[in-house]
């Protein structure tokens, strides 16, 4: 567990961190991957119908030779995105609040009171299955949180995790929420 000095925010007076986690390595980068794959399979078809619509059309070797160049460009981009995006991802539940930590250039840390979570939802996609994952989508009273940019914010999201992490991290916040709720008063 990361010391108070190591964390990229600040705890508050009274807070503990009772429980902290990572995504799966191999399951998060696959995910990653696989949608960089299909973007990129999308972005080289489309770019090899455009050269060979062109005029005058390019010939059939030269544009293979951009459908895979494109494609091997896409599939490097998407590697490195996906393992440094991966060291950056975070979870935290503390006794007040749960946190996630996100970015691949950047770093954005979102946090959301205890008292506010209403549901904690396991959702396993057909990619989680394969990859025996899971994912968690946090429920806040009111609906959820949107960003800017109509993104779920990233802490209403815990994505790649075990199955069976994933239930004891649901318990643990269900446990906490209600321990905080009888704390603030709000039951």
């Amino acid at each position: 567990m990361a010391t108070e000095a190591e964390l990229p925010f600040s705890l508050q007076q009274g807070e503990t961190i009772e429980y902290e986690v990572r995504p799966n390595k191999r399951g998060f980068i696959l995910q990653r991957f696989i949608g960089v794959v299909i973007a990129g399979i999308i972005i080289a078809v489309f770019s090899s119908l455009l050269l060979a619509t062109g005029t005058p059309p390019l010939p059939t070797p030269y544009i293979l030779i951009s459908f895979f160049g494109i494609m091997f460009a896409v599939i490097l981009i998407g590697i490195f995105v996906s393992i440094v995006s991966y060291n950056k991802y975070r979870y935290w539940i503390t006794n007040n609040r749960l946190i996630s930590g996100r970015g691949i250039i950047g770093y954005s840390v979102d946090s959301l009171p205890l008292e506010m979570v209403q549901d904690v939802v396991m959702n396993r996609s057909i990619a989680d299955r394969i990859l025996g994952l899971t994912s968690l989508y946090i429920s806040p009273i009111g609906g959820m949180i949107v960003l800017n940019n109509a993104r779920i914010s990233s802490v209403n999201y815990l994505r790649a995790l075990n199955v069976d992490e994933a239930k004891k991290i649901q318990a643990v916040i269900f446990e906490l929420r209600d321990k905080r709720k009888k704390e603030v008063k709000t039951i």
